[in-house]
């Protein structure tokens, strides 16, 4: 993703090249070879007998952005990287409810991805209230708990219809026996 995988290459074929015995690799002193180490997350080696090692190397994927401050991997865990990709979910909370903002996203996405959608921005208020952002068009007001039957119901009812959903500015699900949407053009 970030490197071309051919300097990877050539670090791991000179490192081994120096060991008198091959098998003596290790993922530690390998990765010691590497100049920038912030952007790989973990190395696997492997003997394969009689004469080879398989070598997985795998890079942090910068996915989010928390509080527009920490680009985050994949898995939620800090990285370091330029903050100025615009393809970064956007991820924003008290910094106390990280974990449940993190948790809340994944259980969202894969409610969303059924319907394949994509969620561009989620965020938890100071005050307890949800906003999801939908494919960098649609804002959709959760309140404040996540009801995620609530939210099927509305996307298939749009789906139903036939909405393009790219013309829905806002949907307010916050209503006890429904919800209000309104359509805008950008």
């Amino acid at each position: 993703l970030y490197s071309d995988a051919t300097q990877y290459k050539n670090v791991i074929d000179e490192f081994i090249s120096k060991k008198k015995f091959m098998f003596s690799v290790n993922a530690t002193d390998l990765l010691g070879h590497f100049e920038d180490q912030s952007k790989i997350r973990t190395i696997d080696i492997k003997k394969k007998l009689p004469f080879s090692l398989h070598i997985d190397l795998k890079n942090h994927i910068p996915t989010f952005l928390w509080n527009n401050m920490k680009v985050l991997n994949e898995h939620g865990e800090p990285i370091k990287y330029n903050t100025n990709n615009s393809n970064l979910i956007i991820l924003e909370g008290p910094e106390n409810l990280f974990v449940e903002v993190f948790n809340s996203y994944k259980l969202l996405n894969n409610l969303l991805k059924k319907k394949e959608l994509n969620i561009s921005k989620l965020s938890l208020s100071n005050n307890g209230n949800w906003q999801l952002i939908v494919e960098n068009f649609t804002e959709i007001n959760l309140g404040k708990k996540i009801d995620f039957i609530k939210i099927n119901q509305v996307f298939l009812f749009f789906l139903d219809k036939g909405y393009d959903l790219s013309k829905i500015k806002r949907i307010d699900i916050r209503y006890p026996d429904g919800f209000s949407y309104a359509e805008g053009f950008r």
